[in-house]
């Protein structure tokens, strides 16, 4: 029981330390293809002018991140795939929900524009989408696994082994 508890607390900042390694290894990935427009993307809330190559890049540079944390996070433990990916939803929601407390108490104190409101819903529908995708994955790697282990039990009930 104690290591299953240890595994479960081991497994979450783990998880936070793959995805930000996973975001800063994709944000130097960009930076090698344009530094002056990454700059400009990273400096300014509205994406520095770059309207079709921030929103691009910060939606493939977020979905990548939280897909590839959730992905290899539910691997830690791998026994129980389908209960770690609802915790990490969980998380997530819960966190969302913390951060859209913090953003309506902060709206009417801040000036916020329309371009910082579009990246906040760019960066959340990124993860979104790296989420699903990820428990797609997942789904369908735990049916590949079901299907293979009820074929090799098929193959050990041949007369063969006996």
């Amino acid at each position: 029981m104690t290591g299953q508890i240890l595994k479960w607390i081991f497994f979450i900042p783990l998880t936070i330390g793959i995805y930000l390694v996973s975001k800063i290894c994709l944000t130097w990935t960009f930076y090698f293809i344009s530094s002056r427009v990454m700059n400009d993307i990273s400096s300014a809330s509205d994406y520095g002018g770059h309207y079709i190559l921030g929103p691009l890049f910060g939606f493939i540079g977020e979905g990548l991140s939280v897909g590839f944390g959730v992905y290899s996070g539910v691997y830690l433990v791998p026994t129980k795939k389908k209960a770690v990916f609802f915790v990490f939803v969980i998380i997530w929601v819960l966190f969302m929900l913390f951060a859209s407390f913090l953003i309506g108490l902060t709206y009417f104190k801040i000036e916020w524009t329309s371009e910082k409101i579009f990246r906040s819903v760019t960066e959340i529908i990124a993860q979104m989408v790296g989420f699903i995708i990820a428990g797609v994955y997942i789904w369908k790697e735990i049916k590949k696994q079901n299907e293979l282990h009820y074929i090799d039990y098929e193959f050990l009930k041949t007369d063969d082994y006996e």
